[in-house]
């Protein structure tokens, strides 16, 4: 019975032990996410890094891009940060599948620049948008919590856009050429507007024109409705 009893009391330990040591390590991970929240909620609440919001200045050009035809093209957009601390963007386009880019996030450094590189696939024209979003970026947030070193850039990237800032937004904008672009070109065209020989003998009797012609400018042929229109209208006050 003391032998058994002996056994039992030890397995009884071992269980104790085991579960102290559970409880032991819960509790340093529920303090450890503990400490993670205080110091997000240390950064979303720091005054410091909210001003630097306040006038935020960053620059890209070109910001706009025509698509005349369904080549392939390639432009590069260079991104200008000109305030006196770094800032973190990241890329989001409306059609994905149209466009490559060379990188879709990335830190500027104060008072630099970055090349960011944007290839329209071969596809009918079409207008796209592109939302750039701007964080100013503090590596003291990452550090407070690990080795800075140890984290990619693209973590470090999410991780801001994670703190519950609203970005601000700048826009690259490809544009499709609107229909009418060509339209006024094609009725400046004389051999567009061809009129008949019996028009023409008729323009050239009421003297709108000094000799006979077989088409009309785009501005000839306003005139020329302009003056039907106000014969029209004169005759029926008569």
């Amino acid at each position: 019975m003391n032998e058994k009893s002996r056994v039992q009391d030890s397995s009884w330990e071992l269980s104790q032990r085991k579960r102290s040591l559970l409880l032991s390590t819960d509790g340093k991970k529920a303090q450890e996410i503990s400490e993670r929240s205080e110091i997000i909620k240390d950064a979303i609440t720091n005054e410091g890094y909210v001003k630097r919001f306040e006038g935020m200045k960053v620059k890209i050009e070109p910001d706009n891009v025509w698509v005349c035809s369904n080549e392939e093209m390639i432009v590069e957009h260079e991104i200008t940060n000109e305030n006196t601390f770094p800032i973190a963007f990241r890329v989001k386009v409306t059609n994905r599948n149209r466009f490559r880019l060379n990188k879709i996030s990335g830190i500027i450094p104060a008072k630099g620049t970055f090349i960011l590189q944007i290839r329209r696939l071969q596809c009918d024209p079409k207008s796209e948008r592109f939302d750039v979003e701007i964080l100013p970026y503090d590596e003291d947030f990452i550090t407070c919590i690990m080795n800075v070193q140890s984290i990619s850039i693209q973590n470090r990237i999410q991780w801001f856009f994670s703190l519950g800032y609203i970005p601000i937004v700048r826009n690259i904008r490809y544009r499709q050429n609107p229909p009418w672009d060509t339209l006024f070109a094609k009725l400046n065209n004389p051999q567009n507007l061809r009129i008949s020989a019996k028009l023409a003998s008729a323009c050239n009797k009421v003297g709108i024109t000094n000799a006979i012609k077989d088409n009309l400018t785009l501005n000839e042929f306003i005139m020329l409705d302009t003056a039907f229109c106000h014969i029209q209208n004169s005759t029926s006050t008569i």
